[in-house]
């Protein structure tokens, strides 16, 4: 499962890189709301770790400041674990937003809402908001005493799913990762996930202001992406990650066959494009989360709607 789940979340990202149609070169990609820029571009605080401490006079690394940014990583991820478990109820509404660059640059962005209120008191919805090379798509995952089921722009009526941990997977890669993000960090009985907190020697990089709320800044590479993970300080619920991805051509290609069985074991349709030459994959994304923990949920919120987030 941790296998799937991984390579599950690069799944959206290259169905699009490979099935976009040729398009005239865009300007440079407009940021959503002026917050979707390169991570060296994003202010921070360092207390810590910052480049020239780590480094010395002589260009020798500081290894005493870097385990002390790789220990209070360790205590931020340790106490974010402990927020999660100890959240009876969970909600949030949230955007993703993609720039993929390159020669011919476009930006991707989601808007999402997650409900949680025990493993069989589930609903997840996403919305892919009209873009270069997609229609306005709305998807919505529920899980109740029932089982789960889906109800996507794929679907003339619900798909059922076998449970909750069927769900995630299958959606962990065509929701560019929504799925699998937080709810496994949940008291959801969800093992062997791959979440933000799993990421290898995450190290404490600074602090910044993420919608008034003060958040540590963890860096980290996982899986070829640089991460910087948000966590509040308030709350220690993570608040915004940005992941920069860069993948060879040969990278890209060695993961589109597995791609396509993920996409078609979710029982979507991949476009045959195998007659087309394959390319990089050069993309910056940035998560933003609202969460909120342990507040009543209403019944309704658990529920398909028409059309609603």
């Amino acid at each position: 499962m941790h296998l799937l789940a991984g390579t599950a979340i690069l799944v959206g990202l290259l169905t699009l890189a490979r099935s976009r149609k040729p398009a005239p070169t865009l300007q440079p990609v407009a940021t959503p709301d002026d917050r979707l820029r390169a991570p060296s571009a994003t202010p921070l605080a360092l207390p810590r770790a910052t480049a020239s401490a780590r480094v010395s006079p002589s260009g020798e690394q500081d290894a005493d400041t870097e385990d002390m940014a790789a220990a209070a990583g360790r205590q931020v991820v340790a106490k974010s674990r402990a927020a999660y478990a100890a959240c009876t109820t969970y909600e949030d509404e949230g955007t993703l937003d993609t720039a993929f660059r390159g020669e011919h640059q476009f930006l991707e962005q989601v808007a999402f809402h997650t409900v949680f209120a025990g493993p069989n008191a589930v609903r997840v919805a996403y919305r892919r908001l009209p873009g270069e090379f997609n229609d306005e798509q709305l998807t919505q995952v529920i899980v109740d005493d029932a089982g789960a089921e889906s109800v996507g722009p794929w679907d003339t009526k619900p798909r059922r799913l076998e449970n909750l941990e069927h769900a995630v997977a299958s959606f962990a890669g065509v929701s560019n990762g929504l799925t699998a993000d937080i709810l496994p960090l949940l008291p959801a009985g969800l093992k062997g996930i791959h979440t933000w907190l799993d990421v290898p020697t995450p190290e404490l990089a600074g602090t910044e202001d993420v919608d008034g709320e003060t958040c540590d800044v963890l860096e980290a590479t996982d899986r070829g992406m640089h991460l910087r993970i948000s966590i509040g300080q308030s709350d220690s619920l993570i608040r915004r990650v940005s992941r920069d991805l860069v993948l060879s051509v040969d990278a890209v290609r060695s993961m589109h066959t597995t791609a396509a069985a993920l996409v078609r074991d979710a029982g979507l349709t991949l476009e045959d494009d195998s007659d087309r030459e394959a390319g990089g994959l050069s993309t910056f994304t940035i998560t933003t989360f609202h969460p909120r923990c342990g507040r009543p949920i209403g019944v309704d919120a658990l529920r398909l709607t028409d059309g609603s987030l």
